[in-house]
């Protein structure tokens, strides 16, 4: 058997020293293990035990990170819409292991692509709970923006696949036709008229581009995110409608079945792209840091009457952007006269932007003093001449 610690050298070994009692069936209470403080062994035996109960911790916390999201209804929709969907996915694959077909066995392996998808919605909504911290000075709200963005995107990519095939179909002299049992097509459709219900408070797009106040749990960015969780859901039911009509229409109608399911599947398309393309927009801009026109009108009224202050000359530079949806961001820099009140001027201007703005960053800079930079050039000149005389 090897040793435990092979890279443990004869003398540390003989470090250890272990006293028993002269009696033979001695408990190992009585036992006494004396190691010194410096010994290799330690912390051999430190980084071991905390090699074994790191993962330990790690699971722990895990559970934990589960346990915080199933608490909120928000997440709690969509972890057992996960589990419903992921449950009907693997009946999908094991009737498609019995019966050979491998067209149910696409349809499975796509329902699992899917679910991945919507785990990584709940997880960037799980994510942007966390504080912020040295790294992320702003939060982690803007995760579920890139994950309402990868959402939006993929389902755009799923449409324009659909009018590949239709194309295809279309242009193709042979076509292979498949009878797929209605069963199953019923049973998908309920699944995702299920998820449908489950999301259909989060139907409407809200993005907010002025400050809001952030709810107990969640910000307003993750209502975005469980938007694009809808519009999945939704392009899942259009395609299973879609699939459905044109096995229907196989059956029963003879001549039309070449044109008819190229018709249903570009329809299906642009149903998809025409739901999608505002919140592909939408955090687009966000990701690109752009002013919104609703966050624009507030500032420049607001920055009206910051001009108008007493002692501001004019605004040398401000830049407004939006971080997520109800965190805005400001910075500005104002130029004011040599003789005004700096604070006063920063807490006016702070006092009419925080209304549209949460996080701000207001600079004043003060004219130089004309007087005082004439006194500099007398002062100078008169020096010249006493130093010349």
């Amino acid at each position: 058997m090897a040793a435990p610690f092979p890279e443990l050298s004869a003398s540390a070994a003989q470090e250890i020293e272990i006293t028993l009692d002269a009696h033979p069936t001695t408990s190992s209470k009585n036992r006494r293990v004396a190691m010194p403080q410096s010994s290799p062994l330690i912390s051999r035996l430190k980084s071991f035990e905390a090699s074994k109960f790191g993962g330990v911790a790690k699971k722990g916390k895990l559970a934990g990170y589960f346990r915080m999201l199933w608490s909120y209804s928000e997440s709690r929709r969509l972890m057992a819409f996960i589990g419903i969907s992921g449950s009907f996915s693997t009946l999908q694959l094991i009737f498609a292991a019995v019966t050979g077909s491998i067209e149910l066995m696409s349809a499975a392996l796509h329902n699992y692509f899917h679910c991945t998808v919507l785990m990584c919605s709940l997880l960037a909504m799980g994510i942007s709970v966390e504080s912020k911290d040295k790294g992320y000075t702003y939060g982690y709200d803007r995760c579920n923006v890139l994950a309402a963005f990868t959402n939006g995107v993929f389902l755009v990519l799923m449409a324009l696949f659909f009018i590949t095939e239709a194309i295809h179909h279309l242009t193709s002299e042979h076509h292979v036709h498949t009878d797929p049992s209605m069963t199953l097509l019923l049973t998908g459709l309920g699944v995702d008229l299920l998820g449908l219900w489950l999301f259909l408070p989060y139907a409407r797009l809200s993005v907010p581009t002025v400050k809001t106040q952030a709810s107990r749990t969640f910000s307003e960015a993750h209502k975005v995110n469980l938007h694009s969780v809808f519009l999945h859901v939704l392009a899942d039911n259009l395609r299973t409608i879609g699939f459905l009509v044109t096995t229907i229409a196989s059956r029963y109608v003879g001549d039309s079945e070449e044109f008819f399911p190229a018709f249903v599947t570009l329809v299906v398309a642009m149903l998809i792209i025409r739901s999608v393309w505002p919140l592909v927009s939408a955090t687009c801009e966000i990701i690109l840091q752009a002013a919104p026109m609703p966050l624009l009108a507030g500032v420049q009224k607001c920055m009206r009457e910051v001009i108008s202050y007493d002692g501001v000359l004019r605004c040398k530079s401000q830049h407004w952007w939006v971080f997520a949806p109800g965190i805005t961001v400001g910075t500005l820099t104002l130029l004011v006269r040599h003789d005004a009140d700096s604070q006063a001027v920063l807490a006016h201007a702070h006092s009419l932007l925080k209304k549209y703005v949460t996080h701000i960053t207001i600079q004043v800079e003060k004219q130089p003093n004309p007087y005082g930079q004439q006194q500099q050039q007398q002062h100078k000149q008169q020096h010249g001449s006493s130093t010349g005389s």
